[in-house]
């Protein structure tokens, strides 16, 4: 047989990258450089948006991001590789000035072009906060956003956050030596003969850096410390490789893959308990208690939790970030943590949810999220009758003092024990009870015990718990219920080589007649056990009216 296939005449580019397009900085011309090198069903047009949203929308149709990117503490995906230019600030905030100034008027950009408009008849003076992100430390600002959920007012820190994170990008240009950037990125993504960057975008009148006004320029310098900073330093440590590259060029080496892994957080259980703390202050506290598993390390693991009312609307939001509560360098295994959050919530129910999440530069992604149902007793009135408040007393005692809401996270390791899915279930389940006769739809309950013969730890969670089953069969050897009631463990875990009692329930057939029970494991949305080697036993009951 002679079997023909497609020839591949050409290698589509089947990498994943995000272009950090920052305003003013050649970004619409090098999108559409990379446009005409790659096609336009690679490259997405220039996007405005937040990056995860980006990356869930746009990157299963394309292979290159690339757009004004917003982060939210939420860090680099590890899957995509990272190009970004940047370009003198003062230079770059002259060029922002202007070509909203002069590309546009009013009409097009109302509101905008009057601040930009008053900012510059002013020399910087009168800046309204909707252009202040525009013209102040807009690259310490951004790249500092990438590890950090919350600004920080320390400049030292934001700045030490923005070289971090700008360190864990592919390819950093600067527009200056935009050459070198296409040079770069052409090594890094291999590509052959590129046609060279065209400008794109360009301002039509804008004066040079030396030919504003002195005030305006010293505003622009003012407003641009952090950014100097971190332009400086970027733009010698490209000059001093550019140097190194003429006296040596490096050649490219073959791409060493790794493989994408991740820790995956499973839920076990989650419990609450509710304290009044203060009854004429309204003032309670919250307390989580979870059980959970981390498959692998994680560097940084932050909590976010939120509080909604019986509307819907968002009563109270904490980070552990914030609250610097975070838990740091956490290995592999089984945890039991304590969520304590002290707060003013008046009586009534709400719903709160937890949001874990991996905080890494290179990694961070939600791990897990659980939400459940709480409720703010009623303030408890003593018994007899209360005494009378007068005066000045009574005044303030209907005054609640201000109050910050705390959250306080502690946490214990147990073992090396990890949620997961079963795949080796040899085991047994064994009854010392003779049962010969039930009664139809009579639910009854049977004490049983369950083996752990296999290698592995058996540990559901709360996506996938293990229960305890069954199945009915007739005398035809015909399943009559296949679904029986689940009967949870009352152990989170069922070591390699332990056991454990269990009394289950369960629900005889409505016709009367000679069965088989047949008891066995089941991990829900997963498996039946016994698919996985686990042997289940056969009871012969006969089953009467």
């Amino acid at each position: 047989m002679n079997t023909k296939f497609m020839p591949k005449t050409q290698a589509i580019f089947n990498r994943r990258i995000i272009f950090d397009h920052l305003p003013k900085t050649a970004g619409q011309a090098i999108n559409t450089w990379l446009s005409n090198v790659f096609g336009p069903a690679t490259v997405t047009e220039s996007l405005i948006g937040d990056h995860r949203d980006l990356i869930q929308t746009h990157g299963g149709n394309f292979n290159i991001i690339s757009g004004h990117v917003s982060f939210r503490g939420d860090g680099l995906d590890p899957r995509y590789g990272y190009l970004t230019c940047l370009r003198e600030p003062i230079d770059r905030a002259i060029s922002w000035l202007f070509f909203v100034n002069k590309n546009f008027d009013n009409s097009v950009l109302p509101g905008v072009w009057e601040k930009v408009d008053r900012f510059i008849q002013s020399d910087g003076e009168d800046m309204d906060d909707e252009i202040r992100d525009y013209l102040e430390n807009l690259y310490v600002n951004h790249f500092a956003s990438i590890i950090s959920t919350c600004p920080t007012s320390n400049d030292d820190q934001k700045l030490e956050d923005a070289f971090f994170a700008i360190s864990h990008y592919d390819v950093v240009g600067v527009y200056e030596y935009l050459d070198d950037f296409s040079k770069d990125v052409v090594e890094f993504l291999y590509i052959a003969d590129p046609p060279p960057i065209k400008s794109v975008n360009v301002t039509v009148t804008r004066p040079r850096v030396n030919h504003i006004s002195d005030k305006l320029r010293q505003r622009l310098i003012e407003l641009n410390q952090l950014d100097l900073q971190l332009y400086q330093t970027l733009k010698v440590h490209k000059e001093n490789v550019r140097a190194s590259q003429k006296q040596s060029p490096a050649k490219p080496t073959p791409m060493s893959w790794m493989p994408y892994w991740r820790p995956e957080l499973s839920i076990i259980s989650i419990g609450q308990v509710v304290n009044v703390l203060n009854n004429q202050e309204h003032l309670s506290e919250i307390k989580l208690i979870a059980y959970l598993t981390l498959s692998g390390p994680v560097t940084k693991l932050n909590t976010q939790i939120s509080v909604y009312d019986q509307d819907k609307a968002l009563v109270l939001n904490l980070s552990s970030t914030v609250e610097e509560q975070s838990l740091y360098h956490l290995k592999a295994g089984f945890y039991e943590m304590q969520f304590s959050i002290k707060n003013h919530l008046p009586v009534g129910d709400y719903q709160i949810s937890l949001i874990f999440l991996n905080e890494h530069v290179k990694a961070h992604h939600e791990l897990a999220w659980h939400s459940l149902a709480i409720n703010i007793p009623q303030t408890v009135i003593p018994c007899g009758s209360p005494k009378k408040i007068t005066g000045k007393k009574a005044a303030n005692s209907s005054k609640i003092k201000p109050f910050r809401p705390l959250l306080n996270i502690t946490y214990e390791y147990f073992n090396e024990a990890v949620a997961q899915k079963v795949e080796n279930a040899q085991g047994i389940v064994t009854c010392n009870i003779s049962l010969n006769e039930v009664k139809s739809a009579t639910p009854f309950t049977l004490d049983v015990t369950l083996f752990n013969q296999s290698s592995t730890n058996w540990m559901g969670s709360l996506k996938n718990p293990i229960h305890l089953s069954y199945r009915w069969m007739n005398a035809n050897n015909e399943v009559v219920i296949f679904e029986g009631e689940r009967t949870p463990l009352p152990c989170m875990c069922l070591f390699t080589g332990g056991s454990i009692e269990v009394q289950m329930l369960i629900i005889p057939p409505e016709i009367p007649g000679s069965y088989q029970l047949v008891l066995v494991p089941v991990q829900e949305c997963v498996a039946w056990l016994d698919t996985k080697g686990f042997k289940p036993l056969v009871l012969a009951i006969n089953v009467i009216e």
